[in-house]
Protein backbone atom coordinates (compact mmCIF):
# COMPACT_ATOMS: atom_id res chain seq x y z
CA UNK A 1 0.00 0.00 0.00
CA UNK A 2 1.39 3.47 -1.15
CA UNK A 3 0.95 6.07 1.75
CA UNK A 4 0.08 9.39 0.27
CA UNK A 5 1.83 12.80 2.61
CA UNK A 6 -0.54 14.78 0.86
CA UNK A 7 -3.88 13.81 -0.06
CA UNK A 8 -5.43 17.19 0.16
CA UNK A 9 -3.33 18.76 -1.69
CA UNK A 10 -4.08 16.17 -4.98
CA UNK A 11 -7.75 16.80 -4.76
CA UNK A 12 -7.08 20.43 -4.36
CA UNK A 13 -4.73 20.55 -7.32
CA UNK A 14 -7.87 18.03 -9.32
CA UNK A 15 -10.22 20.56 -8.41
CA UNK A 16 -8.40 23.51 -9.69
CA UNK A 17 -7.65 22.05 -13.12
CA UNK A 18 -11.50 20.96 -12.90
CA UNK A 19 -12.67 24.58 -12.34
CA UNK A 20 -9.97 26.27 -14.50
CA UNK A 21 -11.08 24.37 -17.48
CA UNK A 22 -14.79 24.66 -16.74
CA UNK A 23 -13.91 28.86 -16.43
CA UNK A 24 -11.52 28.91 -19.85
CA UNK A 25 -14.91 26.92 -21.52
CA UNK A 26 -17.19 29.15 -20.44
CA UNK A 27 -15.26 32.32 -21.60
CA UNK A 28 -15.11 30.50 -24.71
CA UNK A 29 -18.46 30.02 -25.05
CA UNK A 30 -19.49 34.12 -24.17
CA UNK A 31 -16.37 35.02 -26.53
CA UNK A 32 -17.95 33.07 -29.04
CA UNK A 33 -21.71 34.10 -28.63
CA UNK A 34 -23.01 35.44 -31.49
CA UNK A 35 -25.98 37.52 -32.05
CA UNK A 36 -26.98 36.82 -35.57
CA UNK A 37 -29.42 38.68 -37.66
CA UNK A 38 -33.08 37.07 -38.07
CA UNK A 39 -36.14 37.68 -39.85
CA UNK A 40 -34.11 39.46 -42.81
CA UNK A 41 -36.59 40.87 -44.62
CA UNK A 42 -36.58 43.86 -47.81
CA UNK A 43 -38.85 46.47 -48.10
CA UNK A 44 -39.60 50.16 -49.28
CA UNK A 45 -39.02 53.54 -47.33
CA UNK A 46 -39.00 55.19 -50.53
CA UNK A 47 -41.50 55.14 -53.31
CA UNK A 48 -38.45 54.45 -55.91
CA UNK A 49 -37.98 51.15 -55.98
CA UNK A 50 -35.73 50.91 -58.81
CA UNK A 51 -33.06 52.52 -56.96
CA UNK A 52 -33.58 52.28 -52.97
CA UNK A 53 -34.21 48.92 -50.99
CA UNK A 54 -34.87 49.13 -46.93
CA UNK A 55 -33.26 45.98 -45.21
CA UNK A 56 -34.77 45.50 -41.95
CA UNK A 57 -33.57 42.63 -39.19
CA UNK A 58 -33.77 41.43 -35.73
CA UNK A 59 -31.11 40.49 -32.83
CA UNK A 60 -31.48 39.69 -29.03
CA UNK A 61 -29.31 42.86 -28.38
CA UNK A 62 -28.66 46.84 -29.61
CA UNK A 63 -25.17 46.70 -29.90
CA UNK A 64 -25.30 43.21 -32.29
CA UNK A 65 -24.92 46.08 -35.69
CA UNK A 66 -27.10 47.70 -38.15
CA UNK A 67 -24.58 47.44 -41.10
CA UNK A 68 -25.18 46.49 -44.59
CA UNK A 69 -22.37 45.61 -47.00
CA UNK A 70 -23.35 44.54 -50.33
CA UNK A 71 -22.01 44.79 -54.04
CA UNK A 72 -23.05 43.73 -57.17
CA UNK A 73 -20.95 40.57 -57.32
CA UNK A 74 -21.12 38.11 -55.10
CA UNK A 75 -18.25 38.05 -52.45
CA UNK A 76 -18.98 34.93 -50.37
CA UNK A 77 -19.96 36.77 -47.21
CA UNK A 78 -16.55 37.87 -46.71
CA UNK A 79 -17.48 41.41 -45.41
CA UNK A 80 -14.36 42.81 -46.22
CA UNK A 81 -14.70 42.36 -49.95
CA UNK A 82 -17.63 44.22 -50.55
CA UNK A 83 -17.63 47.47 -52.23
CA UNK A 84 -19.85 49.22 -50.57
CA UNK A 85 -21.66 49.41 -46.86
CA UNK A 86 -24.75 51.43 -44.87
CA UNK A 87 -25.40 52.02 -41.33
CA UNK A 88 -28.74 52.11 -39.99
CA UNK A 89 -30.84 52.47 -37.10
CA UNK A 90 -32.15 50.05 -33.94
CA UNK A 91 -35.29 50.05 -31.89
CA UNK A 92 -37.36 48.32 -30.24
CA UNK A 93 -40.72 48.79 -28.54
CA UNK A 94 -42.83 47.40 -25.79
CA UNK A 95 -43.52 43.68 -25.54
CA UNK A 96 -40.80 43.20 -28.38
CA UNK A 97 -38.47 40.17 -28.52
CA UNK A 98 -35.62 41.83 -29.38
CA UNK A 99 -33.99 44.91 -31.21
CA UNK A 100 -34.87 45.92 -35.00
CA UNK A 101 -32.38 47.36 -37.25
CA UNK A 102 -33.55 49.17 -39.84
CA UNK A 103 -30.89 50.21 -42.96
CA UNK A 104 -31.41 51.74 -46.44
CA UNK A 105 -29.76 51.80 -49.44
CA UNK A 106 -29.72 53.93 -52.00
CA UNK A 107 -28.09 55.06 -55.38
CA UNK A 108 -28.43 51.76 -56.51
CA UNK A 109 -28.55 50.50 -59.98
CA UNK A 110 -32.09 49.89 -61.64
CA UNK A 111 -32.29 46.42 -62.75
CA UNK A 112 -29.61 45.03 -61.32
CA UNK A 113 -28.77 42.35 -58.59
CA UNK A 114 -26.89 43.05 -55.75
CA UNK A 115 -25.59 40.24 -53.16
CA UNK A 116 -25.30 41.72 -49.28
CA UNK A 117 -24.30 40.60 -45.77
CA UNK A 118 -26.12 42.38 -42.53
CA UNK A 119 -25.41 42.81 -39.09
CA UNK A 120 -21.70 43.90 -37.25
CA UNK A 121 -18.69 42.82 -35.87
CA UNK A 122 -20.12 42.42 -32.14
CA UNK A 123 -23.05 40.19 -33.31
CA UNK A 124 -21.94 38.79 -36.52
CA UNK A 125 -23.33 38.95 -40.26
CA UNK A 126 -25.62 36.83 -41.31
CA UNK A 127 -24.99 34.69 -44.78
CA UNK A 128 -24.85 36.41 -47.81
CA UNK A 129 -28.19 37.16 -49.74
CA UNK A 130 -29.34 38.68 -52.83
CA UNK A 131 -31.58 40.72 -53.96
CA UNK A 132 -32.98 42.58 -57.26
CA UNK A 133 -34.19 46.03 -58.04
CA UNK A 134 -36.74 47.48 -60.46
CA UNK A 135 -36.49 48.86 -63.95
CA UNK A 136 -37.05 51.90 -64.10
CA UNK A 137 -40.03 51.70 -66.14
CA UNK A 138 -41.33 48.37 -65.47
CA UNK A 139 -43.57 46.52 -68.04
CA UNK A 140 -44.62 43.98 -65.56
CA UNK A 141 -44.15 43.15 -62.43
CA UNK A 142 -45.88 40.38 -60.27
CA UNK A 143 -46.15 40.78 -56.52
CA UNK A 144 -47.82 37.68 -54.31
CA UNK A 145 -48.98 37.90 -50.63
CA UNK A 146 -49.71 35.15 -48.74
CA UNK A 147 -50.27 34.44 -45.13
CA UNK A 148 -49.76 32.55 -41.60
CA UNK A 149 -50.16 28.87 -42.22
CA UNK A 150 -48.65 28.23 -38.51
CA UNK A 151 -48.10 24.47 -38.10
CA UNK A 152 -49.56 23.49 -41.18
CA UNK A 153 -46.55 22.56 -43.19
CA UNK A 154 -47.92 20.37 -46.12
CA UNK A 155 -50.16 23.40 -46.88
CA UNK A 156 -47.21 26.10 -46.65
CA UNK A 157 -45.33 23.95 -49.11
CA UNK A 158 -47.93 24.04 -51.87
CA UNK A 159 -48.54 27.72 -51.39
CA UNK A 160 -44.90 28.61 -51.69
CA UNK A 161 -44.40 26.05 -55.13
CA UNK A 162 -47.62 27.63 -56.14
CA UNK A 163 -45.97 30.91 -55.79
CA UNK A 164 -42.59 30.33 -57.01
CA UNK A 165 -43.89 29.20 -60.29
CA UNK A 166 -45.43 32.46 -60.77
CA UNK A 167 -42.12 33.75 -60.88
CA UNK A 168 -43.19 37.32 -58.83
CA UNK A 169 -40.77 40.10 -58.95
CA UNK A 170 -41.79 40.57 -55.13
CA UNK A 171 -42.78 38.16 -52.52
CA UNK A 172 -44.53 39.30 -49.33
CA UNK A 173 -45.39 36.14 -46.91
CA UNK A 174 -45.51 35.48 -43.22
CA UNK A 175 -43.60 32.07 -44.44
CA UNK A 176 -40.31 33.67 -46.09
CA UNK A 177 -37.95 30.89 -44.88
CA UNK A 178 -39.45 28.71 -47.29
CA UNK A 179 -39.61 30.85 -49.84
CA UNK A 180 -36.40 31.29 -49.12
CA UNK A 181 -35.55 27.62 -49.54
CA UNK A 182 -37.14 27.67 -52.91
CA UNK A 183 -35.91 30.85 -54.42
CA UNK A 184 -32.78 30.64 -53.35
CA UNK A 185 -32.85 34.22 -52.81
CA UNK A 186 -33.97 36.60 -50.08
CA UNK A 187 -37.73 37.48 -49.70
CA UNK A 188 -38.12 39.32 -52.70
CA UNK A 189 -36.79 38.84 -56.23
CA UNK A 190 -37.00 42.23 -57.43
Amino acid sequence: MIERKWPCLELILILVMFCASEIAFVNASVIGALDLPVHIHLSWQQSDMSSTIAVTWQTAYSDSGTTIFYDNISRGGDSSLYTYSATGTVHTYSGASGYVHDTELTDLSPDSTYYFICGGEKGGYSTERSFKTAPRQPSHLTFVVGGDCRSNSTQRDIMSNAMRQQNPSFVETWWKQDLIKHNGMIFCKV
